[in-house]
């Protein structure tokens, strides 16, 4: 998956271009303009510095130092006897102005720390962990970028429905004008028309308030305006067909759910890190056993060491044992522990949360088929209603508001048959991102539904 996305972002250094654009494009732009993305891509490059800096516990250290006393004044009052034959004191007051230095260099190298040993492990966990959740920033984005597009082409055309319920609406009223003039008509029918035009006027309204919001969402996602919503690719005119579901059976997509998913992955890593970390605080009740070389030089650097020079070398096994920290380390240890059991808790949670969402979705989609033709039969069973209602009404055995209510059942049975299909393209989205799928060829799959 990783090659994949590595070349999608080298190809996606492009403008909102003139031509119609679909989802690829999209999600390309979103890839370089989304702040929520560009936040993970920072987060897994910082997450990735974790192994080396836990590596470093292990590996040798060189500590160098340095003191230059370009001035050094010394008093000294030392006692001593007047003179052989005196034996009385006298106190003997010296100045002395003196230049001192002296540096050392001091390499040290763990041979037993399991403190350090376990702050590596955890490295490595959190590491593995930042890349876990980046995989998961990829298909989140996939999703974010999909239902945006998806909520802006489906208020379009529940604009675009409202719109010809509207139209409709307005000729009925005419034709209830030309009945009454003609005197085969009343006012009540066209206060009925009046009524059913206000309420879709109202429905437009709410509809072209929801493709605003969904066209600002998408807008914010790319980083740039659509200032033509024509430029969008739009869903195929031939009938609507769902995205057939492979593998057919809900355990294999478990199966690979619980292998695949990034979520999950974070969270298994998570717990890798609470107990290293409960590792980490163990190694309080261990003993630490480093080897040291070290290397010194010194002139004058103490009160009883001036105009003298000292060249120092020193190898050897240092060892260091806590015997008594007031009670820190057990404390540590249980607080690291009780992390360690929260974080087996939310795996198990979010493994139940997972698999349940899962199966959520593969009902979705394995009844997919059934739901869109039942939708498909609505509309078709709508439009005949209609037609025969017209008819109806000709031969007198129908009213206007037949008419209204055949018309409205129409618009609400279209309605439905889009949502649905929409809603089937989301639920599919869903069911390869919860099984950790979703790559780019998942998305093209969605994409190939639409066209200029």
């Amino acid at each position: 998956m990783h090659h994949k996305i590595i070349m999608l972002l080298f190809c996606c250094g492009f403008c909102l271009p003139a031509r119609a654009i679909g989802i690829m494009e999209i999600y390309a732009l979103a890839q370089q303009q989304d702040a929520q993305f560009r936040a993970s891509v920072e987060e897994k490059m910082a997450g990735e510095e974790y192994k080396a800096m836990g590596r470093a516990a292990l590996l040798p250290s060189i500590n160098l130092s340095y003191q230059n006393g370009v001035r050094n004044w010394q008093t000294a009052e030392v006692p001593q006897r007047k003179s052989a034959l005196n034996p009385n004191m006298e106190k003997v007051i010296t100045h002395r102005r003196y230049q001192s230095q002296s540096g050392s260099v001091t390499l040290t190298q763990p041979l037993f720390d399991y403190e350090a040993w376990a702050s590596y492990q955890l490295g490595i966990a959190q590491t593995l962990m930042a890349n876990d959740q980046w995989r998961a920033s990829f298909m989140e984005l996939a999703v974010r970028v999909v239902n945006g597009y998806l909520d802006l082409i489906a208020a379009q055309e529940k604009v675009a429905l409202t719109q010809q319920q509207q139209a409709a609406l307005r000729r009925q009223l005419e034709q209830n004008h030309r009945w009454l003039h003609a005197g085969e008509g009343t006012v009540t029918e066209i206060a009925e028309t009046e009524s059913r035009l206000a309420l879709t006027a109202a429905e437009l309204f709410a509809a072209q308030d929801e493709q605003d919001k969904a066209h600002r969402t998408l807008e914010s996602l790319i980083g740039q305006p659509i200032a033509n919503l024509a430029q969008l690719d739009r869903l195929l005119p031939e009938p609507f067909q769902p995205i057939p579901l492979s593998p057919l059976h809900f355990a294999q997509w478990q199966q690979i759910a619980l292998k695949e998913n990034a979520e999950l992955a974070a969270a298994r890593q998570q717990l890798q890190i609470s107990f290293y970390h409960r590792e980490q605080q163990r190694g309080g009740f261990f003993p630490r056993v480093q080897l040291y070389a070290s290397h010194s030089i010194s002139h004058s650097s103490s009160d009883t060491t001036i105009d003298q020079r000292y060249d120092s070398s020193s190898v050897g096994i240092q060892l260091n044992y806590a015997f008594y920290s007031g009670g820190y380390s057990r404390a540590a240890v249980r607080q690291a522990n009780a992390r360690y059991n929260q974080s087996k808790f939310d795996l198990e949670k979010s493994t139940n949360e997972i698999v349940n969402n899962l199966h959520n979705y593969f009902d979705q989609c394995r009844h997919a088929g059934q739901r869109l033709g039942a939708y498909q039969k609505a509309v078709r069973a709508a439009e005949i209603q209609v037609t025969a209602t017209r008819q109806g009404i000709k031969a007198g055995q129908r009213t206007n508001m037949d008419l209204l209510n055949a018309e409205y059942q129409l618009y609400g049975a279209r309605l439905n048959l889009i949502n649905e299909q929409y809603q089937h393209m989301r639920a599919w989205l869903m069911l390869n991102y919860y099984s950790g799928q979703l790559t780019p060829d998942k998305l093209k799959i969605i994409a190939d539904y639409f066209s200029s």
